[in-house]
């Protein structure tokens, strides 16, 4: 083992193992999205709202995560990490 992560086989699967493996990565994402929110909302936060809005934040960072997969399994190949890059323009002068 190489340490690399392995790609899911989405040729060989079947139709109803493709929403076998969305639906059970989406519950496991928003689950644990809601877990690690509702855990750090309440050691942080003392108002119910600051709680509400951290816990529907990670909750909506995991439904994310597990939408950014179903894609991949469902055959459209989309670079998730390509769209998040920063670029850096030139400054510009007071010339200018």
């Amino acid at each position: 083992m190489t340490g690399l992560a392995e790609r899911i086989p989405r040729d060989r699967m079947t139709e109803s193992e493709k929403y076998r493996y969305i639906l059970d990565n989406s519950l496991k994402c928003s689950s644990v999205g809601f877990l690690v929110g509702t855990t750090i909302s309440m050691v942080l936060f003392r108002s119910i709202g600051a709680r509400v809005a951290l816990t529907s934040l990670t909750s909506g960072i995991g439904l994310g995560v597990s939408y950014a997969d179903a894609r991949y399994v469902l055959g459209h190949d989309v670079v998730t990490h390509d769209s998040w890059k920063a670029t850096v323009s030139p400054a510009a002068t007071a010339a200018d």
